[in-house]
């Protein structure tokens, strides 16, 4: 598996006699509610408790720009409030915290030094729960020298954390330490439910210091077992619903860069929407591929499609938006 491509590469597409394109070698929740009672209820929005709302009937008649001093929100038996914005409409207060209010926590509104009422957020169903859908590279054999691991989750997940439940153990059953580099900020996708995270470079990288006084952090011919803890939770305070694990095994060193000559392209006819299928001779890295591969027509405007990862990372298929038509095409390899 491969960390990143250093190069450029480029492949001939031309469109055969017989029009087909031959290839060269070159809580169950509504979406937004809020419940309009005469007394405090939660707003939702995509099963997420965003704000709340307190009738004005509650209280005193006050002004916009008085009501922060008198009326707080804050965890129960904690004495500091949570921060947030204040909007009054004819007949209620929203209160909007600067986060969403977390699931199974309890909070209270105070009013002028007094308890108003108390209320609890309350958890979603456990099919609700966030899941690990995927951890990358996905192959059993990964080798010596593999730079990081993407974890991609079902919801976005709490940040700061990570190591915290990530864990790896050998085949004796030991938990392996100083395995993975400590970033902070972690390396989130703009939704957080993807995460990037990288083994030690200096122990990876033969002669650094980090490396002579550690060693590798993974051994060619052992077994391994990464391990995700259901303890982590996401920005709601949902736990998991589940740990996670997965056995791999550590091959010899992996020094030698992709070779797009050696890649094995089907293609498809002429006036289809039949995919180009690229077939590689090892595993590359699942999320560079999408963004290092392009398709460029003869007059080398990018044809839009959709690339789909095959199994392993050992090849993708690309689904063109429009039937092809004939002509000649390009794949191209590298920086966009």
């Amino acid at each position: 598996m491969k960390a990143h491509y250093k190069f450029f590469f480029q492949k001939t597409i031309r469109l055969g006699i017989q029009l087909s394109l031959i290839f060269f070698a070159l809580i169950p929740a509504p979406s937004c509610s809020t419940n309009h009672t005469r007394e405090v209820s939660l707003i939702w929005e995509k099963q997420s408790a965003k704000a709340i709302s307190v009738p004005s009937g509650m209280l005193d008649p006050e002004k916009q720009d008085s009501i922060g001093h008198h009326l707080f929100v804050h965890l129960k038996d904690e004495p500091v409030g949570i921060l947030g914005a204040y909007h009054m409409t004819d007949d209620q207060i929203i209160f909007t915290p600067a986060f969403p209010f977390t699931a199974g926590k309890t909070y209270d509104v105070v009013y002028k030094q007094k308890l108003l009422t108390r209320f609890l957020v309350p958890l979603p169903d456990s099919a609700a729960a966030p899941v690990l859908l995927s951890l990358y590279p996905s192959t059993d054999t990964l080798p010596e020298n593999v730079l990081k691991l993407y974890l991609n989750f079902s919801e976005p997940m709490r940040e700061g954390e990570s190591l915290k439940h990530i864990s790896i153990t050998n085949n004796n059953g030991d938990t392996l330490h100083n395995t993975f580099l400590d970033l902070q900020p972690e390396l989130w996708n703009q939704e957080r439910n993807i995460l990037t995270v990288w083994f030690d470079p200096g122990r990876i990288k033969r002669d650094l210091i980090p490396n002579l006084k550690l060693g590798k952090p993974l051994k060619s011919g052992e077994a391994y077992k990464v391990q995700v803890s259901s303890l982590w939770k996401n920005t709601q305070g949902v736990a998991l619903r589940e740990n996670y694990n997965r056995m791999f095994v550590i091959a010899n060193r992996d020094s030698v860069s992709p070779d797009p000559r050696k890649w094995k392209i089907t293609s498809p006819a002429a006036g289809t929407k039949d995919p180009i299928t690229i077939h590689f001779p090892e595993s590359l890295d699942y999320f560079l591929l999408k963004e290092m591969i392009t398709i460029l027509d003869k007059q080398g405007n990018t044809v839009a499609g959709e690339i789909r990862i095959l199994d392993y990372e050992l090849g993708i298929h690309f689904y063109p938006g429009t039937k092809w038509i004939p002509g000649g095409y390009r794949v191209r390899v590298g920086a966009q």
